[in-house]
């Protein structure tokens, strides 16, 4: 039995021959799995539970609560562990119909026509009983499923001509109006299709998107180098997020805290994370689920209508975080200090959006970003006592443009990485000079921050928001992007230490 067969069995297993399968079914049928093949419990079943039901996420790629035989065995193929040449070759043997293998422009025209044509239709609840009884053409479900995968690319005949036009000109290097598996594989990381898919090392530019998380206000990325984890927040859905890459999951955790803005680790306990909030600095405890403030925003300023936004902790363990506006049309914010005894220093007065934060790597300069001047500032930075002074411009953004700089961070050469709010890309500069050194878009149009990750923490892990944005030219917009192969690295992360 291939991988589809058993995915189809797999799936009529779990949904006991319904269209599609909810949590619960799903979670208990990964937790019997798994009891199978490991006698010796490594994990207890509370942990269990939250890891499947991070899978279950990742599979409901719609968001709908439910996952359909498609996003499942779309959620297998692009999970698992084959190489980007096995799930290339997979697409490519069902699409050739006739097994010659070769792929005609008739063969693609009608893969995509089929996206249009019901392939959702063997959804329907005869599938498995139809399947068994041997009155389906194997093949061809497998054909339709394929063609549901690629259906987001695929709105109308003439879109379908222009995808398949571009696919033969840019596959068919031979000019013999068909393409080889050969020159299917040669060019895979090229295909378009592939590209609406998420796997990671398709694109030439090295960005993949790791999270469908489809956040609203993604802010707030920390790598924690010590869990090996990217934890990161939906400032407006009032969440946070845990990416593991090792198991490609993300673990959703909702909160009633509002404007959740920034998420730090505490240094002395795995299940409890500092978040800058409206209210102020609040600790959250993942295992207990609760949340309690730590230091009310009203100690540091009495403006109602203000909450924290971004924050970083320096390596000398203080807390960096600034506060803004809500409706983010006055100079009204702030940036402070907060050292783990709880005191803290206002550093700098009369701040539009206060975002990006990073350190030279001599740790002798601190740069930082506040929006709405659309430039980034050094300061000399004393790392004993936080002080700040010389402020100056580094980096300057034309003002009569939309885009805008948002978070920010540096490279082991003292290079500034600024995510564009705006401009859909993330740009790295020379502080030394101001001038622009690389541009790498990415397929959302407001991106929000980032920061390094990974076992070398040479990954740019980008977050980006789905508010204010054109969801139809870019429907990736909220996702978590990795961008790998950039030839930079980064420094660890630190996390605060609760006292």
């Amino acid at each position: 039995m291939d991988f589809a067969h058993r995915a189809l069995a797999q799936f009529g297993e779990l949904s006991q021959g319904k269209n599609t399968l909810d949590r619960t079914a799903f979670v208990e049928h990964m937790e019997k799995a798994w009891k199978k093949t490991h006698l010796v419990p490594t994990v207890s079943e509370d942990e269990l539970a939250l890891d499947f039901s991070a899978m279950f996420d990742a599979y409901d790629t719609d968001g709908n609560g439910e996952v359909n035989f498609v996003e499942f065995l779309n959620g297998l193929v692009l999970v698992s562990d084959s190489s980007l040449k096995e799930k290339a070759q997979f697409i490519f043997n069902s699409w050739d119909h006739d097994k010659d293998g070769y792929l005609t422009i008739n063969e693609i025209r009608e893969a995509y026509g089929k996206a249009l044509e019901g392939a959702w239709r063997v959804l329907d609840n005869k599938l498995a009983k139809d399947l068994g009884a041997n009155k389906w053409n194997w093949n061809g479900i497998l054909f339709s499923l394929t063609q549901a995968l690629i259906s987001a690319v695929a709105h109308d005949k003439d879109v379908i001509e222009v995808h398949v036009d571009a696919l033969m000109e840019l596959l068919d290097d031979n000019k013999d109006g068909r393409i080889s598996l050969e020159e299917w594989l040669r060019h895979s990381a090229d295909i378009p299709i592939f590209k609406h898919l998420g796997v990671d090392e398709i694109h030439h530019s090295g960005v993949s998107i790791v999270s469908r998380c489809h956040c609203k206000l993604g802010e707030g990325p920390h790598w924690d180098d010590k869990r090996g984890i990217l934890f990161f927040v939906d400032i407006l859905d009032q969440k946070f997020f845990s990416y593991n890459p090792s198991t490609r999951l993300t673990q959703v955790h909702s909160s009633t805290l509002s404007y959740p803005s920034c998420i730090v680790p505490c240094k002395e306990n795995n299940d409890e994370f500092l978040l800058t909030t409206q209210k102020g600095l609040a600790w959250f405890n993942v295992k207990e689920i609760n949340s309690e403030i730590w230091i009310e925003r009203t100690k540091f300023e009495d403006k109602a209508e203000n909450r924290f936004n971004d924050g970083k902790v320096d390596l000398a363990g203080r807390l960096w975080a600034g506060t803004m506006a809500i409706d983010g049309k006055r100079q009204d914010g702030s940036l402070y200090t907060i050292e783990p005894d709880g005191t803290f220093q206002t550093r700098r007065t009369n701040v539009g959006i206060s975002n990006g934060l990073c350190w030279s790597p001599d740790q002798k300069v601190m740069y930082f970003i506040d929006s709405p001047l659309k430039k980034v500032v050094a300061f000399d930075y004393d790392q004993a006592t936080g002080n700040i002074t010389n402020e100056r411009d580094v980096v300057v953004f034309p003002q009569d443009q939309e885009p805008v700089p948002d978070g920010m961070t540096i490279d082991t050469e003292g290079m500034l990485w600024i995510a564009i709010w705006g401009g859909a890309r993330v740009v790295r500069y020379d502080p030394s000079s101001g001038s622009e050194l690389t541009s790498i878009p990415i397929p959302a149009q407001n991106v929000t921050s980032c920061c390094w990750g990974g076992a070398e923490l040479d990954v740019l892990y980008v977050t980006s928001a789905r508010c204010d944005t054109d969801t139809k030219k870019y429907p990736a917009a909220g996702c978590l992007f990795a961008v790998r192969n950039t030839g930079a690295k980064g420094f660890p992360m630190n996390s605060f230490s609760r006292k």
